[in-house]
């Protein structure tokens, strides 16, 4: 499996948990590119980028302000990834987070032909579950 299948099927399950609006001001999607999928923690880091407690759903303006790196925007993430750091599915610990908002420059990690057949396994399953 590549990694833009595992993309592929990421952005579904988040599209299709937020019911296609954004988190932010609850728009509904008029379709593509309107609103898209947008990690928290920027997907350069691999063991944080296909999980599904990394992700909301924008609408551009909302996605642009994402990425410029607002104050009132980076506080909104962070309230959700605070909120996600105590479900019990998020692959991430609270040591990776901290590494994360504390390095610029990580070094990227790549994962065995094994480990992305097991994730694309685990990302096809809760999408059927969302279906």
């Amino acid at each position: 499996m590549t990694d833009a299948t595992a993309d592929s099927l990421w952005q579904k399950i988040i599209t299709k948990k937020f019911n296609h609006r954004c988190f932010v001001c609850n728009k509904i999607d008029g379709g593509f590119p309107q609103h898209s999928a947008h990690h928290m923690i920027k997907r350069r880091f691999h063991f944080t980028r296909w999980d599904i407690k990394n992700g909301c759903y924008l609408c551009n303006e909302h996605h642009q302000q994402a990425e410029s790196k607002t104050e009132a925007m980076e506080k909104m993430l962070w309230s959700i990834l605070s909120t996600c750091m105590d479900r019990p599915r998020l692959l991430m610990t609270h040591s990776m987070l901290d590494y994360i908002l504390n390095n610029k420059n990580p070094p990227i990690t790549r994962f065995s032909k094994h480990d992305m057949c097991l994730i694309k396994k685990y990302l096809a399953k809760e999408l059927k579950n969302l279906s």
